[in-house]
Formats: C-alpha cells, structure tokens, sequence
C-alpha cells in the first residue's frame, strides 16, 4: 500500500452509477469549475464512488481535484491529514501517483473531527482556499471537477454541525447523499436533515444506495488499513535528537488535564512505542513523524522529505503500538480505576 489509493474505476458497479454521472454533467453547462461533495456514514463506499468520478471524468477530458476531507480514512494521504490532489487528464494522474504524495496536505492532531471540530474546521479552510486557488487558476483553460470525500462521522449533533458547515464553506454544486442499509436511526436522521438543508440552495442533489459491490470493512480492517498507511510512510527514516521545547502544548481540550511533562512520562516508562506528531518547519506542515524515547534521549523519527530545519511538533491523540498500529493515548492516561467519561468530565 502506498500513500494514493486510487485504486481505479471500479468494475462491476451499480448502473445507477452512470446516470449520476449524466446529472452532474448538467452542471458544466454554466460553469467550468463543478463542485461535488460527497456525503455518507462509515463503509457508505464513498471512497469507490469517489474513485469512479475520478476516472470517468478524466477519461471525458475533464480535470480533476480531488480534496480528500477523511482524516480516519483518506484516500490520497495518511490518517490525520486533509488532502488535495489535482490532475488535468490521466497522464498527469500517473505521475502523481508514481510520485505517491498529494499536492496540498495539512494536519489535524486526531484520526476523527469529534472533539476537535475547531482544529479540523481551520485545516480545511486553509487546504480549500489553496486548492480552489489552482482550480480556478486552471479551469481557465479546461472544464474541471472538484470531488470532496468527508468522514463517515454523521451520527451527532456536532457532525451534523460539522456538515453544514461543509456546505457553507465549499459552496457545491451538487450533493451526493449516499444511504446504506445498515444505518443506525439516529445516521439516518442526520442525513436526512443535510439532504433537506441543501434543498435550500437550490443545487444538484443526489441520493442513491450504497453499491451492492462494496465490501464493509470492519474496525479491524480499518485500523489495519491505517497501519498499512504509516508504514508505507515510514518505511525509510531519519533520527533526530530534540529537546521537549519544540514540543507545542497539547491542543486537546480533554487532554488538558494530562500535562504533556506525564504524557513524556509514560513515553519513557515505555508504555507505548511512540507518539504520533504534525511536523512544522517555518510554520508550514512537512509531515507525520514518530516522538520516540531511546532510554537516554527523546527522539523524533521523520521520513527524509520532511523539512529538518526550525522544527515545532504537535502531537496527536494517537501513539504507535507493534507494526503501526495506533490507539488512543487516553487508554494509557486515564487511570484503570477511572472511566473515560469520568476523566473527560474533570478535565472540562
């Protein structure tokens, strides 16, 4: 597995799949940038249905923007970032994927928006802004599609925020609304209250079932597709010796009881392999590295590409167990005699 996972358009699929298609061509017929954003709950197969508009429209001579909003489950970059990847016909796809990074890339310290609305909301202003700046710089000389993909988080009333808030900041001309069978009552009402907001705006809305040729992944599936992700990332490091200083507080509001001189603590009592951190040279985001503790030195692993210069960390909710996978550092702060809801009340 490398960074892209486009892995192709999808065959066999539904062929309600082509009429969808056909719908969102209706919208070049007034602009040469076409927006969609892709909604739906955990294993919708939003990343399939993604990955077949990114195909079929380049193979209509149609430009593509992809802006990857999945920080659990992305598809052009590791977990906890939100990704851009534009390509003008398949050619240049190619490159990219070869290339195996996304164009644009920002960091948000959790696999998942919940409790860190603010964070994510601020990274996806930034790679939008950015994203849409080449898009309308490039649609001025061929018709483009930008395709959002977006978490499966849809199930509270934060999500539901979260959603709206998507739709007010990306402006799409359509909606893609995507219903599986298994959706709980309370995912099934949120969408429905999406799919009726954007009534509204008088855009193009669709609502169609999830393809009977996607596979459910199960927890397990995911965590080790995440895995997959870092390793693929880490497979080449470097070591750099580094002093607590370019630590930047954690930006957690639960995690404001644990001091980050504890959560270093445990880091050298070796109860985990290491931290997840956002790296930052100048300010600009360079990568995911590994805050790791030799037994006499802390430590921050990095793949080469990653800036070396001026460096600020901020570490995520996420540390490293055997083989990259990742757990929640909560379950090795939070005392055994106390519940996680219990801490989360005291630190507020």
């Amino acid at each position: 597995m490398g960074m892209i996972s486009l892995k192709g358009e999808p065959n066999p699929r539904p062929d309600y799949w082509d009429d969808l298609v056909s719908g969102i061509k209706r919208a070049f017929r007034k602009r040469k940038l076409v927006k969609v954003l892709v909604l739906g709950g955990v294993d919708s197969g939003k990343s399939t249905l993604i990955s077949f508009l990114v195909y079929r429209f380049l193979k209509e001579r149609i430009g593509i923007g992809f802006l990857d909003l999945d920080i659990g489950q992305s598809t052009i970059g590791l977990p906890m970032t939100l990704n851009s990847l534009i390509a003008s016909d398949e050619d240049e796809l190619q490159v990219k994927l070869e290339r195996g990074y996304p164009d644009l890339w920002e960091f948000v310290p959790s696999d998942s928006p919940r409790g860190v609305v603010q964070l994510f909301s601020l990274g996806m202003m930034n790679i939008l802004s950015l994203t849409l700046r080449r898009l309308e710089s490039r649609a001025m000389r061929q018709p483009y599609l930008m395709v959002v993909d977006t978490t499966g988080y849809v199930s509270t009333s934060e999500a539901l925020y979260l959603k709206l808030m998507k739709i007010r900041a990306i402006r799409p001309d359509a909606i893609i609304l995507i219903d599986k069978p298994d959706s709980s009552d309370n995912e099934r009402r949120y969408l429905d209250l999406i799919f009726n907001y954007s009534e509204r705006l008088k855009i193009y809305r669709f609502r169609i079932p999830r393809s009977p040729y996607v596979e459910p992944r199960d927890r397990l599936r995911r965590r080790a597709y995440r895995a997959g992700k870092f390793k693929y990332f880490f497979r080449r490091t470097l070591s750099l010796r580094i002093s607590p200083d370019v630590l930047l507080p954690f930006p957690h509001p639960w995690l404001s009881y644990y001091p980050i001189q504890e959560v270093l603590m445990k880091l050298k009592s070796e109860s985990f392999k290491g931290i997840l951190v956002g790296i930052y040279s100048r300010y600009k985001f360079s990568g995911i590295g590994i805050l790791r503790w030799d037994g006499e030195n802390l430590l921050i692993e990095l793949n080469p590409n990653s800036q070396e210069r001026d460096l600020h960390l901020i570490p995520s909710n996420l540390v490293l167990a055997n083989d990259y996978y990742t757990y929640k550092l909560k379950e090795v702060l939070i005392p055994s005699d106390e519940t996680e809801e219990e801490s989360e009340k005291r630190s507020q």
